[in-house]
Formats: structure tokens, C-alpha cells, sequence
């Protein structure tokens, strides 16, 4: 049996037929730009944990073994600070799925709870020092100081597992760090870097060194602030905030203004990194 193919049936089969190509080429397309566009691989999230303890709005030592021993599992990279800040600056690659853990306020569980935990997994972490507590601790006679001592902050740098981060010497509220009501920004320069400088100093005398990375009373920076930071020859400072750091391209992040994420805003790890 012959099938006549008649002019309308022609027509409509070339309809189809394009139609199909387009649509076709349109999936293609979406494809390229969704790999052109997407972010994953442009992008790293840093956990900042703000405090260690049982009580609300703290994370406990049990839980950063979680979050660790989860990433590991996930095959996440850790790396420092410095280590972002030089990608950034550099445009050279990070490990695959690279993260950054932070631990803010200088703390002595710090030592006690978290350092055996990195060692333990050989996983890298920044931790902030406040000068006027860590000397206040180192000074003590209490065993039971809240606050890390230079013999400690010595011993965790030399592990390798442990980056530092100047916390100021006194000024870890951040509305002593914020410029004043009537005060240029010379006399502001000038308070904030005797302030930072004297912590830079403290680490020098007593364990050789001199962090290269800042970290925001608080969390809370602006562009006074920052520029400061910058002009004293940090590699880069951390604030809080809910952005990940973007690594290249036009709208790459600041070194200056590296944000975190506070861990103890985040219910399930799990939910956060996917």
C-alpha cells in the first residue's frame, strides 16, 4: 500500500523537525551555560566558630569532630586563610572542594578540646588571639585561665595544623573598633594601629612570629576599617556574614573583606555543603 504524503503533511513534518532542532539546540545551550555559570568550583564557604561550650548559641567539641570527620568524609580540602588569600590574589587553583574552619575570641578550650581534634584528623583551622588575654592568661597563675597562653599558641603553630589571626589587644568589641563620633580618620588610623600593632609585637616577643591574618571585633568591618588592615600588610581579614568567598573573575572577593559563616547559625552541616 502507497502512503500519499500530501503539501500540508510536508509542512507540518518540517514544523516538527525544527521545532526539535530548536529545542534541542536550546538544551545544549543551557547545558554549556549552566557549567559557564555555575559557581561550585569559583567559590569556597569558611565556617567560623565564634565560641566552644554546652551552652546555647555554642558549638561543642563533639560537633566540630562531626563537621570534621563529615568533610573528610566528603573528600573537602581544609586550608588556611592565607592560603584563600594567596588563590584570590594569584588566581591560582586551591585543592578540590577546599573549606576553611575559623575559630574566633582566642580561647583556652582552644587548645584544650579543638588542637587535639586537628592533629588528630590533620586538619588545618585558623584560631584569633586577643592580645590582652592571651597576656593576661600567660601571666596567670590560674590554671583554669579562659584564654590561650604564648607556651600554647607556640606549641599549636609549630604543629603545622594551626594558622593565628590578630584579634586586636583590647578592642574586641566592635564599637571600640568602629570610628567615633568626630574623630578623621588619621586619629582613627592611629588608635586602631597602636592597638593591632601592639598584639603583632606581643607574637614576635613571644613566639617568633607575626600573624599574617586579621580578624573583626566581632565580625563587623567596614571600609574605614579595612583599609587600615591593608595598609598595615596583612594578607587578608575576616569578617561574618552569609556569602561565600568567590575565588576569580571580575567580581572576585576582597582579601580585606573575606566573610564567614557562623557555624552556630548553621542546624545540619549536612544541609549547609550538600
Amino acid at each position: 500500500m502507497r502512503i500519499m504524503i500530501t503539501d500540508n503533511s510536508k509542512l507540518r513534518i518540517r514544523f516538527i523537525a525544527a521545532l526539535t532542532a530548536v529545542i534541542c539546540s536550546f538544551v545544549m545551550l543551557r547545558g554549556i551555560c549552566a557549567k559557564c555559570f555555575d559557581d561550585s568550583e569559583n567559590t569556597i564557604k569558611v565556617l567560623a566558630y565564634t565560641s566552644i561550650g554546652n551552652s546555647k548559641g555554642m558549638a561543642t567539641a563533639q560537633q566540630v569532630e562531626n563537621d570534621i570527620i563529615y568533610l573528610n568524609n566528603k573528600g573537602y580540602s581544609p586550608v588556611f586563610l592565607s592560603e584563600l588569600a594567596d588563590c584570590i590574589n594569584t588566581e591560582n587553583d586551591l585543592p578540590q572542594k577546599a573549606v576553611v574552619l575559623t575559630f574566633d575570641g582566642g580561647y583556652a578550650q582552644y587548645y584544650t578540646e579543638i588542637f587535639p581534634l586537628l592533629k588528630k584528623y590533620r586538619f588545618k583551622a585558623d584560631v584569633t588571639v586577643l592580645g590582652e588575654m592571651t597576656e593576661y592568661a600567660s601571666n596567670s597563675a590560674d590554671d583554669n585561665a579562659a584564654f590561650l597562653r604564648w607556651d600554647e599558641i607556640r606549641e599549636m603553630e609549630d604543629s603545622g595544623v594551626v594558622e593565628f589571626s590578630n584579634g586586636t589587644y583590647s578592642m574586641w568589641d566592635s564599637v571600640e573598633f568602629e570610628q567615633k563620633s568626630g574623630e578623621d580618620y588619621e586619629q582613627y588610623r592611629s588608635r586602631i594601629v597602636n592597638d593591632i600593632d601592639r598584639v603583632q609585637m606581643l607574637f614576635q616577643q613571644n613566639c617568633g612570629f607575626e600573624p599574617n591574618i586579621f580578624t573583626y571585633p566581632n565580625g563587623k568591618a567596614s571600609d574605614y576599617s579595612a583599609r587600615v588592615v591593608k595598609n598595615l600588610g596583612f594578607k587578608a581579614a575576616a569578617e561574618l556574614g552569609n556569602r561565600s568567598v568567590r575565588l576569580k573573575g571580575k567580581n572576585k572577593t576582597d582579601t580585606y573583606r573575606i566573610q564567614r559563616y557562623d557555624r552556630s547559625e548553621i542546624k545540619d552541616i549536612s544541609d549547609f555543603f550538600g
